[in-house]
This record gives C-alpha cells, structure tokens and sequence, in this order.
C-alpha cells in the first residue's frame, strides 16, 4: 500500500515541477525545455492591463513577447505557431498577427504568478484594450491558456 502511495505521489509531483515549463518545437530543430526562471532571466518582461470575456474587470499580465523569445533562443521566424495547452487544445497564429498586435505570453496575473487552476503556467493574452477590433471569439480562441508547448511552423521546400 505504502509503495502505491509513493507511486501516485512521485506522478503528481512530476506534473507540478514540470508544470512551469515550456518546451519549444521548431520544425528544424530539437525541441527546447525552458524553465519559468530561465524565460524570466533570459527575456524581458512586459505587461499591459486588458479586460477579457472571462472576467468582469480589466486584469494586469506580465510576460514576455514570442518575438523576443525566438531572437533570444535563435529560432528562424516562422510562417506560424502552434500554441498547445496541458489539455491538448491547440490554436493556430499566423506570425504577422504576433508581430503586429504583440500578444505576451503571461506568467503572472495582477502581480502574482499564474497558477494552473487560474490558467496558468502561461497564457498567450492579445491587449483588447490597445486593439479593440481583436475582441472577438476569433481570437478569444487564440488566447491559449495553460501553455505547454509552442509549435512553430516554416514554408514548406516543395
């Protein structure tokens, strides 16, 4: 009994330490598991306040810009990303929408940082404020949160 405990305990656990990672895919490339300390320490952080659908008032994000994040780490620019989340949903930016309205990928929310049961570890967040025309359920569906992996997608050599 004591060892399924353990057992049950080490899975859970492994979830938890894992939970503030984010792995990178680029197509050429091997994939690249990023520590919450090491995006913090290796990117700027940026922040903007935007009301959401999914809640009554406007809220602060902190994070960091996927612009920044493939100079940073000497990823090509793609033709665009696959956000994933923990639970498998999965949406799909074209890279001009990402240069142009320069969503974050959150990881603190009102100055604390995002837990999963708050859509955390990380939440791509498009200012809505600063650009109204994206509040619409066409992005509302890009705003991926708890943020497992990026995908990024290149042209075809064909």
């Amino acid at each position: 009994m004591m060892v399924r405990l353990l057992a049950v305990w080490l899975i859970f656990a492994s979830q938890y330490l894992q939970a503030g990672s984010l792995t990178l895919h680029p197509e050429t490339g091997q994939a690249l598991t990023l520590s919450r300390q090491r995006l913090e320490q290796s990117l700027p952080t940026h922040s903007f306040s935007t009301k959401l659908p999914w809640h009554d008032e406007a809220l602060d994000f902190a994070g960091f810009r996927l612009d920044e994040l493939i100079e940073h780490f000497e990823i090509a620019p793609p033709t665009h990303v696959t956000i994933s989340a923990l639970n498998d949903y999965r949406a799909d930016i074209h890279w001009s929408e990402i240069i142009h309205f320069n969503p974050i990928v959150a990881y603190r929310l009102n100055g604390e940082d995002i837990k999963i049961r708050n859509k955390g570890p990380y939440w791509l967040v498009f200012d809505v404020q600063r650009y109204p025309a994206l509040d619409n359920h066409t992005y509302y569906e890009k705003m991926v949160w708890q943020i497992s992996d990026i995908l990024f997608h290149y042209p075809s050599s064909e």
